[in-house]
């Protein structure tokens, strides 16, 4: 076996076996007898034709490892993660991926494991080690890969690394020229720690929106779900909470002022469904029913990091559809609530 290889390997090379005893400094009666199998090199021997051939001393002996045992690893890596006992050294993961490198589902465990690990001991050359085996799975990278990653997920944890080392600036620049998005965390955190502070608050006021934007989505569901049911009550108090809340925000981008309608809308007919007054209600709903044309797309938007144009909800998209139905709903007396139409007709009616 250890024959076959360095005869394999020193013809790959192209190289006859006087050249391959000049660089082992040895004769070409020792590479002869090494190749026939008469004779081994001795360790120091094996480490120079590993150095000069790029490959381990486990692959010159025979010992490089097979899927089945590739795949033993990967599971007692999944089983270190769950248990928190990250018992496998750097060195082991060195020397299993050296012998590996072609393997994505190996390189995703690693990364994952030393992200834990790195977590707990803050080892600097975790880091390093991360940031190479990520750049290695991203030429590997194929998008129907087990790990359910995209390529923008990897160049996010390449970045993500960064940060760690305090390289904020360098984090910075690969998120640009990658065009990773969904990052705008990782982009405020190093525009914050490079001193960048209006920038930082352009940032931080796109993420702030759209965790807004999430809950005013969310409790739409919701009051669907109360209004088919008939749970006026529930409804009522959700539409209350929702009205307050993104009036406490402070933001008057349009969309934000849509919701506001939609949800004193639907306090409307709920208290009108449970013998509440709802004249202040109705009154607002009167004064601002002009004022709810929807998003234009030429109103000055949020923006991104690199200025491009985004939606309110900054790529949620089904949210502003939602918002928008719900409007339209309205605007044609088609609303599912009791007494909605009534409210309907009270809001839009004729002066």
């Amino acid at each position: 076996m250890l024959g076959e290889r360095i005869a394999n390997l020193r013809k790959q090379k192209g190289i006859s076996q006087e050249e391959l005893a000049d660089v082992l400094v040895t004769s070409r009666q020792a590479i002869s007898k090494w190749e026939r199998g008469e004779s081994d090199p001795d360790i120091g021997r094996l480490k120079d034709l590993a150095v000069y051939f790029n490959v381990s001393i486990d692959y010159l002996l025979g010992y490089d490892m097979e899927d089945k045992s590739v795949n033993n690893f990967i599971e007692k890596i999944k089983k270190c993660i769950e248990e928190n006992t990250f018992v496998i050294s750097i060195d082991e993961i060195r020397m299993i991926v050296s012998r590996n490198k072609n393997n994505f589902n190996l390189l995703m465990s690693v990364v994952e494991y030393l992200g834990e690990y790195y977590l707990l001991n803050r080892d600097k050359e975790v880091v390093e080690l991360t940031i190479q085996y990520i750049k290695n799975a991203i030429l590997l990278y194929q998008p129907n890969n087990s790990y359910n990653m995209s390529l923008n997920d990897l160049h996010k944890v390449i970045a993500t690394a960064y940060t760690y080392q305090k390289k904020y600036d360098l984090a910075k620049k690969y998120l640009i020229d990658n065009q990773v998005i969904d990052a705008k965390d990782l982009m405020s955190d190093c525009e914050f720690n490079l001193g960048h502070y209006d920038e930082t608050e352009k940032i931080t006021s796109e993420i702030f929106v759209c965790s807004v934007a999430s809950i005013i989505n969310n409790n739409l569901i919701q009051l669907r779900l109360y209004l088919r049911t008939n749970r006026e009550k529930e409804a009522l108090d959700l539409a209350d909470w929702s009205i307050g809340f993104i009036k406490s925000v402070g933001k008057s981008e349009e969309m934000i002022l849509d919701a506001i309608y939609v949800f004193s809308f639907i306090k409307a007919s709920c208290q009108k469904a449970l013998n509440i007054d709802y004249s202040e209600t109705l009154k607002f709903l009167k004064e601002n029913k002009d004022k709810t044309s929807g998003y234009r797309s030429d109103s000055d938007g949020l923006k991104f990091y690199n200025n491009q144009r985004i939606i309110f909800a900054s790529g949620e998209r089904e949210i502003k559809k939602d918002i928008l139905k719900e409007i339209e709903q309205l605007k044609k007396g088609g609303f599912k609530c009791q007494n909605s139409f009534d409210i309907y007709n009270e809001v839009y009616k004729e002066d």
